[in-house]
């Protein structure tokens, strides 16, 4: 007020530090220049905690340039009358005009534009953008940057092939930003493609249809000669990383021969030499030695079918290896080897690992035909050798080859870190974003199922600097695939993990890395270049653990929490956040946090209701994460102060400042309950006053305050006329106790007081004396239960006017435990029935307390 801001005014500040040289400052310079410029630092933090009334108000903040010391930033406020700083921040633009959302093939200096903003208390002031190559903008930020316009042209190339993720957040005159800013995602486009190989290959599918990339004209090894019968025209050859392909026009209509009537069938052969040994043969196997060939090497292979009259194709195709220079003949499937559509299209698949190639070997291969599969000679070759006879009535001996050398071809193989390829097995990087904690798991799915020999994963966690090899291992076969899986980790915190995979088959290897997708290249350095990686983030401190203190709160207590044991696996520092519930509603203004151990956080006396229940939730925070919750067990606000004691001799009672304590031995509860650690009461306490009795019900941990009832049965006088009987619900004659019920009046209760749960939610007393012999439920004017379920423990008040209990007065008691049902008594049966008895736990004292309890004085 001194200096004029007081009542509704807006002021604005700056806010600067200097070095201080000392004195006064009408007295000359107190600043000692720092190259110039007496400001030193301005305001640079995200925002200021102003504390104001005992509120604290955050206001977002930024910084300008210095220069000359001087200070273009103001912080403008609207204080008002009471003192108090009014101002909402602006909401934050929620549509990305260019790019879209999700955009693709962005030019790497895109211009950014979004929807323009109106602040609820002034006009914006500015625009914050951000960009960042991580989804929530945390790390690795390319751009922050403050502008006056709904749009901005980026003036250096992102990186080309990244996705990146940015946002714009407003501010206004206070410096207030808007939050809850929506984060929007584009990719930038690729520049560099793979590389890919010289001769393109590809996978055949074997279904007698001629495949695009066959392409119309055959292998240029291959001469196209047309003989008079002209039955083979021409043959094709391909290869992937599994299989050599051969693809030829196939005719072979059986035909008249020379006019008897007598229909033969068409017979076909490929003679393959793969091996480069002499270990082979040089005889067709199918007829004997009347066909040969005559090359440098034997051949190790000699494929052979024909076409019987009427048929589309092949009666059966056999595959003849030579084996110690003798043939070994298996039959190839057809559909899955084979197929043919006459006329138009047949091809066959052979196994590189059969025949014994891979990249760069060389094989050499004849095709032939004979009009009938028993004739002795040969009648068309590719390539045409001139020992061929129209009707193939001659032996021949073949001196003709094509040579062909296997290609590079691309293994199919794939990972793709966020996706699900498989339903049930996971991401294929899990987790998709590790931590210090995490062993990162990766997959590597294959085509087609066993398409490889060999796979690893190639990484470095310092940027090539050095260069590790981990091998993946088969854990699937699923939909024709086969998926592999690797195991690495964990790294230190911050650690950039950059990865391809290198997949092996047959001599080929083929890189598979990240460009906008999975992709696959020949090149190893271009895979280096643009690799899978990830970051090693923070890894949240361990859940503490916490506790409450006392057990047995009342109005003049102070409730505490103290919290431990939070643990940090990066080794940083952890503080302790404590969140207060009162009856499951939190309560805002009693939030700490604390920094400095023993972690404590406490509520005071002020905030206590007799009936409330209260309980505190900690995290451990580390800078950056936050650890999972704890909550400490709840503990109730008592009607009455209790003593909170132990004793190490059981089945005895004590009393203490006018509290009148039971101690019930433990682990009591009769055989026939299951669970009986639901049923096991460690302790009754009574107090009075001059208007309520107080009970109090300790159990043991894991008792089930829904099924453990309770009955109270009180004797007053001690008279023969009593009419009642110990009763629950519609059990009569309850036996609660050796000595509580005989056959005599003597020890008849006047009332039963029943404490137990109407519903899930809903506990209830009810009573039942033997004035008019009915059940009901007592109101809360004159009896009070209440159970504090994370705590173990129930507290009861009860009316002394509505017990008919004068200022002195004697009671006889028998408290016992039942196995409660919900409804209620006067509709009949609330309880389990065990048997011969629904008592399952009760109070006993022995004779030796006879003295404490007659001189109980209340």
């Amino acid at each position: 007020k001194d200096v004029g801001v007081s009542g509704n005014k807006r002021a604005g500040f700056i806010f600067a530090s200097f070095k201080n040289a000392g004195g006064w400052a009408n007295a000359g310079d107190t600043t000692t220049d720092i190259g110039g410029a007496a400001i030193s630092d301005a305001l640079d933090s995200v925002s200021i905690p102003l504390y104001l009334n005992d509120k604290q108000n955050n206001i977002s903040a930024w910084d300008e340039e210095l220069s000359d010391g001087d200070i273009d930033f103001w912080v403008e406020l609207f204080i008002k009358d009471d003192g108090t700083i009014s101002n909402l921040p602006p909401p934050p633009p929620t549509t990305p005009i260019s790019p879209t959302n999700n955009e693709t093939d962005v030019t790497n200096k895109p211009v950014l534009i979004w929807n323009k903003i109106t602040d609820p208390d002034d006009e914006v002031m500015s625009y914050l953008i951000e960009i960042s190559t991580t989804t929530n903008l945390d790390d690795t930020v390319i751009l922050r940057i403050n502008v006056t316009n709904t749009n901005y042209s980026i003036t250096n190339e992102l990186p080309d092939g990244a996705v990146c993720y940015w946002r714009v957040r407003a501010r206004d005159k206070a410096g207030m930003l808007s939050t809850n800013a929506p984060i929007w995602k584009f990719e930038v486009k690729s520049s560099i493609q793979p590389v890919v190989p010289a001769t393109p290959t590809f996978t055949v599918y074997i279904d007698g249809k001629k495949d695009e990339l066959w392409g119309d004209i055959p292998t240029t090894n291959s001469p196209q000669y047309m003989s008079n019968v002209n039955y083979i025209t021409d043959i094709y050859l391909s290869n992937d990383p599994n299989y050599l392909y051969i693809g030829w026009t196939p005719f072979g209509d059986p035909w008249d021969e020379s006019g008897t009537g007598y229909d033969r069938s068409a017979h076909y052969a490929w003679v393959l030499e793969t091996k480069n040994d002499p270990d082979g043969n040089d005889t067709d196997p199918f007829v004997g030695g009347t066909t040969k060939v005559n090359w440098p090497l034997l051949p190790d292979f000699w494929i052979e079918g024909w076409l019987k009259t009427g048929f589309n194709s092949f009666a059966v195709l056999y595959l003849y290896e030579a084996i110690n220079g003798e043939w070994m003949a298996d039959t190839l499937k057809q559909g899955e080897d084979y197929t043919i559509t006459l006329n138009q299209w047949g091809e066959m698949r052979l196994p590189l690992k059969r025949l014994g190639l891979k990249l760069g070997d060389k094989l050499s291969l004849l095709f032939y035909f004979r009009p009938a599969e028993d004739k002795p000679g040969v009648s068309d070759s590719i390539p045409f050798d001139p020992q061929c006879s129209d009707w193939a009535d001659s032996s021949a001996i073949l001196t003709s080859r094509l040579v062909y050398k296997i290609r590079y071809a691309y293994i199919n193989c794939w990972h793709k870190p966020s996706e699900e390829d498989v339903t049930g097995a996971g991401t294929m990087r899990y987790p998709v974003s590790p931590t210090t904690l995490d062993t990162i798991t990766l997959q590597l799915g294959i085509y087609p199922q066993d398409g490889y020999d060999s796979a690893y994963l190639v990484y470095t966690t310092n940027n090539w600097v050095s260069t590790n090899y981990a091998q993946y291992s088969k854990y699937l076969d699923s939909g024709g695939n086969s998926y592999l899986k690797v195991e690495i980790g964990p790294f230190p915190k911050n650690t950039i993990v950059k990865y391809y995979n290198r997949v092996e088959r047959n001599g080929m290897i083929t890189y598979n890395y990240y460009l906008n997708k999975s992709s696959i290249t020949s090149n190893e350095s271009f895979a280096k270049q643009y690799a899978y990686s990830f970051r090693v983030l923070n890894a949240p401190p361990s859940a503490p653990s916490v506790r409450i203190i006392p057990d047995f709160i009342s109005t003049n207590s102070t409730i505490i929490a103290i919290a431990s044991n939070s643990i940090d696996p990066d080794g940083d520092p952890v503080k302790y956040y404590f969140s207060w519930y009162k009856n499951g509603v939190y309560q805002d203004s009693l939030f700490t946090i604390d920094t400095n151990p023993p972690y404590t956080s406490s509520v005071s006396s002020f905030y206590l209701t007799p009936g409330d229940e209260w309980y505190c939730i900690v995290k451990g925070y580390d800078g950056v994460s936050l650890s999972e919750p704890a909550t400490s067990p709840g503990v109730g606000v008592m009607y009455n102060t209790w003593h909170e004691v132990s004793s190490a001799t059981q089945n005895r009672c004590i009393v203490l400042s006018n509290e009148l304590i039971f101690f019930d031995r433990t682990n009591d509860v009769r055989n026939v309950v299951g669970d009986r650690d639901k049923f096991d009461l460690e302790r009754f306490h009574i107090k009075v006053d001059d208007k309520f009795i107080y009970f109090l019900f300790k159990f043991k941990e894991g008792v089930d305050p829904r099924r453990a009832g309770l009955i109270v049965a009180i004797d007053k006088d001690r008279t023969g006329s009593d009419s009642s009987f110990p009763e629950i619900g519609n059990e009569t004659g309850v036996v609660a106790g050796e000595e509580y019920f005989v056959n005599t009046g003597a020890r008849m209760p006047d009332i039963n007081l029943l404490f137990r749960y109407q519903n899930y939610n809903t506990p209830v007393i009810e009573y039942k004396s033997d004035t008019d012999q009915l059940w009901h439920v007592l109101n809360s004017s004159n009896g009070i239960y209440k159970f504090y379920e994370n705590a173990t423990f129930g507290e009861a008040r009860i009316s002394k006017d509505f017990l008919g209990l004068s200022s002195s007065f004697t009671l006889r008691l028998t408290v016992a435990v039942f196995d409660s049902l919900f409804g209620f008594s006067s509709d009949g049966d609330i309880s389990y029935d065990y048997s011969d008895n629904v008592i399952v736990d009760v109070i006993t004292a022995g004779l030796s307390d006879t003295t404490n309890i007659i001189n109980y004085t209340s």
